[in-house]
């Protein structure tokens, strides 16, 4: 089988830790298939998936229409939004000129991926639908588009974008999910394809980072990190509900004065200073709370290894990425009593902590039964290790490649 995997984005965080985990497993499972990953050469280049892609023996081809919007340029922040605002404004014009110039990643996809039996989207988000010779299909990781949570919104030509495109994608692909509740939200907004939908399960991500407790320590360390700590690896998107965790970490506080609440992931070195009622006063020493930006793979894996919690509050999700790096690696787990976040539970056997993602007491609690009795939560832990362990990348490599397995018999009948 020849399969085009393509990944233009390559999402800081749970999406390029996603490809980098899968590709090789899908290698693994089927040694014989070959398998090309077209993707944003900085993403690429930020995650070092070349490295990992040589070493298994798969073929990478850095897509040039990803060069120009896939990075900020001269290091101003949003400045890649900008250059792909004007290049989807201007796309009649810039038809003609180069994929560099004219963004134009579905042209370039269509130029490149002809000669495949699969054509395979980690993120099939903000990006009009190519018209390929061969079937495809695509990881849908959730549709968060779809509602409004509060404050920061999607600008309004990628929410365009996403609303025109959807329907021409789940017509054109088969689309794949990681929960039954993610089928039932696609089922919901696009009725009319909820019935091709396949569900995937996933696999914790931070296996490929092999971190020994010493190491780990060290680069903690190194962040200027020397108490114990609870680590939420998120964003600031609305939906990552990070003022009720804050308002959550404030009443800690009053029981727990040596404890630390550290954040990573893309744009959260902005979360930084002293936690308070109504969120964080910035800048302000001695602080308690530690925005520290993006992090490498290596150090994220150290930062949950160590810490003495893992949190993740969010309102919307496809899964609790964050969650299961934690339970693989015997760390105690808080998290908003969502469904999909409740399917973890039911269907991987895991254990975490519940609260109302709405309500900083709920967090504060949740939290605090972690804290007060270390030995039981650890305990529960280790079992929740033992449970996730059956989930494995081989595992789910198996279930993508049966579904383009089912995919490509059909065509043949």
């Amino acid at each position: 089988m020849r399969i085009a995997v393509i990944d233009h984005v390559g999402n800081p965080g749970g999406g390029s830790r996603v490809a980098r985990a899968l590709l090789p497993a899908l290698k693994k499972v089927r040694p014989g298939t070959s398998i090309t990953f077209f993707g944003n050469p900085h993403s690429i280049k930020r995650e070092k998936q070349d490295e990992i892609f040589k070493a298994n023996g798969i073929a990478f081809h850095p897509l040039s229409s990803t060069k120009l919007g896939g990075k900020d340029l001269f290091n101003i922040r949003g400045s890649r939004h900008v250059m792909s605002l004007f290049q989807r404004k201007f796309a009649g014009t810039l038809s003609s000129v180069s994929f560099y110039l004219s963004g134009a990643v579905h042209k370039e996809l269509e130029a490149l991926v002809t000669d495949y039996d699969i054509a395979f989207f980690i993120w099939p988000f903000h990006l009009k639908c190519p018209e390929l010779n061969c079937p495809m299909a695509g990881i849908f990781h959730d549709f968060n588009y779809k509602y409004f949570f509060s404050g920061q919104v999607m600008v309004p030509w990628v929410l365009e974008l996403l609303n025109k495109e959807m329907p021409i994608w789940l017509s054109r692909a088969t689309p794949i999910v990681s929960t039954e509740f993610m089928r039932g939200e696609l089922q919901k907004f696009y009725p009319a394809f909820g019935h091709k939908t396949k569900v995937v399960p996933v696999a914790p991500t931070s296996h490929m980072s092999a971190v020994d407790k010493v190491a780990a320590e060290e680069i903690v360390k190194k962040r200027g990190i020397t108490q114990n700590y609870i680590l939420c690896p998120t964003n600031i998107g609305s939906h990552k509900n990070t003022g009720p965790l804050l308002a959550a970490f404030a009443q800690l506080k009053k029981k727990h004065s040596d404890l630390l609440l550290v954040f990573t992931g893309l744009g959260t070195e902005v979360i930084d200073g002293r936690a308070c009622a109504v969120g964080v006063e910035m800048g302000c020493e001695p602080k308690d709370v530690y925005g520290l930006g993006y992090v490498s793979n290596e150090e994220i894996d150290a930062l949950i290894q160590c810490a003495t919690a893992v949190v993740n509050p969010s309102l919307y999700e496809g899964g609790n990425v964050p969650g299961f790096d934690a339970w693989e690696r015997g760390v105690p787990v808080a998290m908003s009593d969502i469904p999909p976040f409740q399917e973890h539970v039911s269907v991987h056997g895991a254990h975490a902590e519940f609260f109302n993602p709405r309500s900083p007491e709920e967090i504060a609690a949740a939290i605090e039964r972690i804290l007060c009795d270390p030995e039981q939560m650890k305990q529960k832990a280790l079992q929740s290790k033992e449970a996730i362990s059956h989930f494995t990348w081989e595992r789910a490599a198996e279930g993508y490649l049966n579904i383009f397995d089912e995919i490509l018999g059909s065509l043949r009948q």
